[in-house]
């Protein structure tokens, strides 16, 4: 992998991040416990990667 790719790949983390610490905040702003949250995330990312295998 080359240089620029590998601060391409490291922007895409960063956005992916602070995507997912925004999510956060606004679901314990709404009062759910962080293992609700942590459950939901888990249910995300899983059918994520089955529409990715498709």
């Amino acid at each position: 992998m080359s240089g620029k790719q590998k601060n391409q790949e490291q922007k895409r983390r960063k956005g992916q991040e602070s995507i997912l610490k925004m999510q956060i905040s606004k679901k314990l702003a709404k009062g759910k416990i962080i293992r609700e949250i942590a459950q939901e995330l888990e249910m995300e990312e899983s059918e994520i990667q089955r529409l990715m295998e498709e």
